[in-house]
């Protein structure tokens, strides 16, 4: 790679975010504990993401709870929503629950009848009043996730699946919304492409998230016009690799579908692709900041340094990022680096620390992703289509933002 330029910046969409997930609020899947590991860590990831040039996010819905609280968030001008119920949870909002939940063994099979309750036709309505408000008030920016995902039966059925895909996209169809779809196709291509395919033909365009599919599946979503999203998820195989490394750039989005879909740590698939900070994805702190992130580093070496505990045990177990200059921690071992931050904040008012809003308050949650990690995807999708030169590359990033903010109608943000 050539030189490092110092104008320009990149800028990034992150069009798949579950920042309302629970894991953002400290309650990890496999905890034996109903008490949160930490507080809320939403401010700082939001920040943390800002910071590294994310402009944009988009908070996807699953239920129409979430279609609801997720308008709140939308005063901060980086967050955007969608409204619509995620193909996993249509048993759980439309359908009747069985009387007798399967056992241990038959695990796999869905807990909800294939009958729809009463108030299924109201459910819809709540949605229709939720999208003309978001859609007035200019926070929501699709509709969706809807789609079908035969990967996970266990939450909803085929014929449960179907039914609610075909409802939601007539329900959104006849509301005259100026809207795009967010999508969400997981071993079902057949049947989506059947179902929606009418649709398209009509003038619905949307994008297909988190894309795992065959190259052929690639092809017939790309044959309807369909922008695709690639995450971590995308990444994890030479397959994917492959697959994902035919998408044109002009058909392309990049996410995170945080807490999800992370670039894990033992998969080299993509992660071979990913170089140390800084780089043309990560470019360098300016002085402040740097300065600040070095105060963080001094407190934790000095933390442990005071720490008498066996040498394994010391300072909580805080790592830094040899991709990203931030602090890594175990979601069970946040307390440590909690009053590390609480130390900045009484000792330094020129510190980050001096409130519980900055990027570096929490610290990044190993195995958690989050959506400071989107130019990460830029990276690996960069060097899957051979772009190695400057200038390519941030024609590249800019190609990929504009796109997306255009297809959102979203005003671009320098």
């Amino acid at each position: 790679m050539t030189k490092l330029t110092s104008i320009w910046k990149p800028r990034y969409f992150d069009i798949g975010l579950n920042v309302t997930d629970s894991m953002f609020l400290g309650k990890y899947y496999g905890s034996s504990s109903l008490t949160p590991k930490h507080g809320s860590h939403i401010q700082s990831v939001t920040e943390r993401a800002v910071l590294f040039n994310v402009k944009n996010m988009l908070i996807t819905s699953s239920s129409i709870e979430d279609s609801k609280k997720h308008l709140l968030l939308c005063d901060d001008k980086h967050y955007h929503t969608t409204v619509g119920v995620h193909p996993c949870s249509v048993a759980q909002e439309f359908y009747i629950q069985k009387e007798i939940q399967p056992t241990e063994e038959d695990e796999d099979q869905c807990r909800y009848t294939d009958d729809l309750i009463s108030g299924y036709q109201s459910k819809l309505s709540e949605l229709s009043e939720i999208a003309h408000e978001g859609y007035s008030k200019g926070y929501i920016k699709a509709y969706g996730e809807i789609g079908l995902d035969y990967d996970r039966l266990h939450y909803s059925s085929k014929v449960q699946q179907i039914a609610m895909f075909k409802a939601q996209l007539n329900l959104f169809d006849s509301l005259g919304l100026d809207l795009p779809y967010f999508l969400h196709m997981r071993a079902a291509c057949d049947d989506f492409i059947d179902i929606i395919k009418p649709y398209v033909e009509k003038g619905l365009r949307g994008v297909v998230h988190s894309f795992t599919g065959t190259e052929d599946e690639l092809n017939k979503l790309l044959s309807l016009g369909f922008m695709v999203g690639i995450n971590g998820c995308s990444l994890r195989t030479d397959e994917n690799i492959e697959v994902a490394s035919k998408i044109p750039i002009s058909k392309l989005m990049i996410e995170t579908d945080a807490p999800y879909c992370e670039i894990r740590k033992n998969n080299p698939a993509g992660k071979k692709y990913l170089t140390n900070y800084p780089n043309k994805f990560y470019p360098q702190f300016d002085e402040k900041i740097q300065q600040e992130l070095d105060e963080l580093k001094q407190a934790v070496e000095t933390y442990t340094a005071q720490d008498t505990r066996p040498k394994k045990q010391r300072n909580g177990g805080i790592t830094f990022s040899t991709h990203l200059p931030l602090p890594i921690v175990k979601s069970s071992n946040v307390q440590p680096y909690d009053e590390i931050a609480q130390s900045l904040i009484k000792d330094n008012s020129t510190s980050i620390f001096r409130s519980p809003d900055g990027p570096f308050y929490a610290p990044i949650i190993s195995s958690r992703n989050e959506p400071v990690f989107v130019g990460q995807i830029a990276q690996i999708m960069s060097s899957l289509h051979g772009l190695q030169e400057d200038k390519e590359i941030e024609d590249f990033v800019d190609t990929v933002y504009k796109n997306t903010c255009d297809f959102f109608k979203i005003d671009q943000i320098e």
